[in-house]
C-alpha cells in the first residue's frame, strides 16, 4: 500500500504537469501491480491492522471492492501504456478509490 500511496503522488504529477508523461506506462503499470497485490493480500480472512471489522465481517464485499479496484486500475494501465494522459486521467477515479475504501474499510491512524 505504501508503494500505490507513492505511485497514486506519481500520477497527480504526471496529471498536473510537473512530473514528465513518460513516466505515465511505468506508473500506471505499477498501481495494477499493487491493486492485484493487495486482494491478494487481503484474500485471508485474517483481522489486524487498522483494518475495520467490516473487512472481515462483510469479507465478500470487501473482496468484491478489491477486485474492482484491481480491474479499474488494469484499464488504466492498459491506457497509461498508450501514453495518452487524457484517457488515463478520465479512467483514475474509479482506478484509484483509495479515500472512499479507507473511509468504509480502514480506522484512522491513532493521534
Amino acid at each position: 500500500m505504501l508503494q500505490l500511496d507513492r505511485d497514486a503522488k506519481t500520477l497527480g504529477g504526471i496529471v498536473a504537469g510537473t512530473i514528465p508523461a513518460a513516466k505515465l506506462a511505468e506508473t500506471t503499470r505499477s498501481i495494477a501491480q499493487g491493486a492485484r497485490e493487495s486482494v491478494t493480500a487481503f484474500e485471508p480472512a485474517v483481522p489486524g491492522g487498522r483494518s475495520k471489522p467490516e473487512v472481515w465481517s462483510n469479507h465478500a464485499e470487501f473482496l468484491s471492492d478489491m477486485s474492482a479496484f484491481a480491474r479499474h486500475a488494469e484499464d488504466m494501465a492498459k491506457a497509461g501504456e498508450s501514453g495518452n494522459v487524457s484517457q488515463v486521467t478520465n479512467l483514475m477515479i474509479d482506478a484509484l478509490p483509495c479515500k472512499q475504501c479507507h473511509d468504509k474499510y480502514r480506522m484512522p491512524k491513532p493521534s
